[in-house]
């Protein structure tokens, strides 16, 4: 068994010192439980607590709560417990167990437990349901087990048409179990208790864990056929719900108002930080629960961090698959939200650094300025003084190095085309000599991360974009949240193309630009930030450096 639990991932959530912060992170009651909910946990007794919990009373409960009968009814601890369960009881070794990806991730952990054979349904257009796709893959693979959770975590979708569904894969594969992970199911349009004893083969999960407040009591249920309900006691532990737990789980169930009272004032503060998200640029997709998808792109990490910093805590969603650059924010009461709101638009008001590469962060004098001189020589027979090299980039206009090394020949009154020095540029940067391996880092990663820990940072530089990442790569410079390289732009600097392009992709208000020639400031000018010159050059009015060492002191 050990040899088989090496490898699996498992469901590691970042639970521990989580006090103290606004908890956008675990789709957790913000609020708290009802207040009788407190009573009722006062007033146990002390045998109560001293003895075994007795559930016959609870089962009474919850049957009237939810429409169904005792015997269909099996008390767990959480859906965790039901999911393992489940599993445990009713999944063999090879069988197929079919969910939509991205999901929960304790699905996959479960059936790698059982040695399953995982069959996956990748989720629509704006991760929505496919009922379509999930009919077809159902009926070529005839599962076993089919699990839905509905509203989905973490995308927050829902089934469109769930009784049709349901019985349509009944009807293509009679033997498929179907369990619904209702998990969130208070806070969307679907109730699927209900169909229990209707639609065949059903297993349906609830937990008291979200819209109820009691996710610290950990207490859950599961509803299914009588028969199916029976085998699955079997498993389970005798006394696998305590008696706290119990008490807190009748209590909420009599006070179910203050619950829907909660669900309503979350499904309005849904749309208002769904609107609010898309409003500032970044995609909040529709959800039937009670959190928010959006895909903060490459700054994802950065809001998560600096939220935490703020005091507020979502949690990050890129190891899930398809969901590189996301985050899920659990909503919450009005006050909450229009904390997160104001938090986030202080957060985004911090300047962006965006830096030239050559001259700025990498040392060029014995690659790019060596390849001019190289390719200047080899066309000309000519010999050429690095001094003519710095001047022409001090003219606007001479940005590119194909450009300069084009001038450069022309003046020694030689007509060579364009293509014939980028080509020979090319041969002698990358290949033979291969100038580019003489280039040296003139910034830290230790300097740049802890520039990157207060600022969103980017790079806009000339260079064909494969360069440009080889260079990044090979310095280690992964801290950049966005490259803009001369294969993203029609124009190079002077104009403010790229400077522009990536302003709007980190979504910044204001910011600076880092560059080493008149052309960088030019570009930063035009783009309306803030233009820093790197080297000896002085130009009035322009925040001058010697070196890109002195930045962080700057800033």
């Amino acid at each position: 068994m050990i040899g088989r639990m090496r490898g699996f991932e498992g469901y590691s959530p970042p639970l521990e010192k989580r006090k103290g912060f606004l908890r956008l992170d675990f789709n957790e009651n913000l609020l708290g439980p009802s207040p009788k909910v407190i009573e009722a946990i006062r007033s146990l007794e002390k045998d109560e607590i001293a003895t075994y919990p007795s559930y016959e009373e609870a089962y009474q409960v919850l049957a009237k709560f939810v429409e169904l009968k005792p015997e269909e009814l099996l008390l767990t601890s959480g859906i965790d417990d039901a999911l393992r369960l489940v599993f445990e009881v009713l999944v063999m070794q090879g069988d197929c167990v079919l969910y939509m990806v991205p999901t929960f991730s304790m699905y996959r952990f479960y059936a790698q437990l059982k040695g399953a054979r995982i069959c996956e349904v990748e989720l629509g257009k704006d991760f929505q349901i496919q009922s379509y796709d999930l009919v077809r893959k159902v009926t070529a693979e005839k599962p076993k087990l089919l699990i839905i959770a509905d509203p989905n975590n973490p995308t927050g979708t829902s089934i469109s048409n769930p009784r049709r569904l349901l019985e349509e894969i009944n009807l293509k594969s009679p033997e498929t179990l179907i369990v619904i992970d209702e998990a969130y199911g208070e806070f969307g349009p679907n109730s699927y208790a209900k169909l229990v004893g209707q639609i065949s083969n059903l297993i349906v999960l609830k937990t008291f864990s979200k819209a109820f407040g009691l996710a610290g009591l950990r207490i859950g249920f599961l509803a299914g056929d009588p028969e199916i309900v029976s085998l699955l006691k079997l498993a389970s532990p005798p006394y696998n719900v305590n008696s706290v737990a119990i008490a807190a789980m009748k209590a909420v169930i009599k006070d179910f108002r203050d619950v829907e009272k909660y669900v309503q004032e979350v499904r309005e503060m849904r749309c208002f930080i769904r609107e609010y998200l898309n409003k500032i640029g970044f995609k909040a997709y529709h959800s039937e629960a009670n959190f928010v998808l959006v895909n903060f792109g490459t700054v994802n990490k950065w809001v998560v961090n600096r939220l935490k910093e703020s005091g507020i805590l979502i949690r990050d969603r890129s190891i899930d698959p398809c969901l590189d650059g996301f985050s899920r924010i659990t909503i919450g009461s009005k006050e909450a939200m229009e904390h997160f709101k104001e938090t986030l638009n202080h957060i985004l008001e911090e300047p962006i650094l965006l830096f030239d590469m050559d001259g700025v962060l990498i040392d060029v004098s014995n690659s790019y300025d060596q390849t001019i001189k190289f390719v200047v020589e080899e066309l000309t027979g000519e010999e050429l003084d690095r001094t003519e090299i710095l001047n022409l980039r001090k003219v606007p206009g001479y940005n590119n190095d194909w450009k300069v090394a084009q001038k450069l020949i022309a003046k020694r009154g030689i007509e060579v085309s364009f293509e014939m020095v980028k080509d020979c540029f090319q041969q002698a940067y990358l290949n033979n000599p291969g100038f580019r391996k003489y280039e040296k880092p003139l910034i830290s990663r230790e300097d740049l991360n802890r520039l990157q820990k207060r600022f969103r940072l980017g790079i806009v530089t000339g260079r064909p974009k494969n360069e440009a990442l080889w260079t990044i790569e090979r310095f280690g410079y992964d801290m950049f949240h966005e490259v803009i390289t001369l294969d993203d732009i029609k124009e190079d600097k002077p104009n403010p193309e790229g400077i522009l392009l990536a302003m709007k992709r980190l979504k910044g208000k204001n910011g600076y630009y880092i560059g080493d020639t008149i052309n960088d400031v030019i570009a930063a000018q035009r783009a309306g930030i803030v233009p820093i010159l790197i080297g000896e050059e002085r130009v009035e009015g322009i925040l001058c450096l010697e070196s890109i060492n002195q930045l962080e002191v700057l800033l």
